[in-house]
């Protein structure tokens, strides 16, 4: 089997449950000899909206928030960190065959990339406790 080339797109890198799935994913890839490339932005600083928000709740100005650890710590993956929250572009992907969109913000930026990056993939996770997942009623 040859080399495929795959950059995942995340949000952001954190330990919550769907960085955990996109990392397992991408480790997986790379285990079997693929090239992976992870992509994501740092965590977003709060709005003027959410510090109005947080003064009158709070009474607090909200901390600024830090790139603190994440599932993909560790793993040996390529790591890009985008300079700030925003959608990618063709700057932030390395050449290749296949990017997946592992959140549903991911999605329009990664449809928007040129073809040499790679088919475009949605990977978008459903909660399986919902009442039906991809139209198969739960269990």
């Amino acid at each position: 089997m040859s080399q495929l080339r795959v950059t995942f797109v995340l949000p952001y890198a954190d330990h919550s449950g769907g960085i955990q799935a996109a990392a397992r994913h991408a480790m997986g890839l790379a285990e079997r000899g693929h090239l992976v490339t992870v992509g994501s932005c740092p965590k977003p600083t709060p709005t003027m909206r959410d510090c109005i928000r947080s003064l009158i709740r709070q009474r607090a100005w909200p901390a600024a928030q830090r790139q603190g650890p994440s599932a993909l710590d560790g793993t040996g993956l390529r790591w890009r960190i985008l300079d700030r929250p925003r959608r990618v572009t063709d700057a932030d992907v390395p050449d290749g065959d296949a990017v997946i969109a592992a959140w549903w913000e991911t999605v329009a930026g990664v449809a928007t990339l040129s073809a040499r990056k790679g088919v475009p993939v949605p990977y978008i996770q459903g909660h399986e406790d919902s009442e039906v997942i991809h139209g198969i009623p739960a269990q």
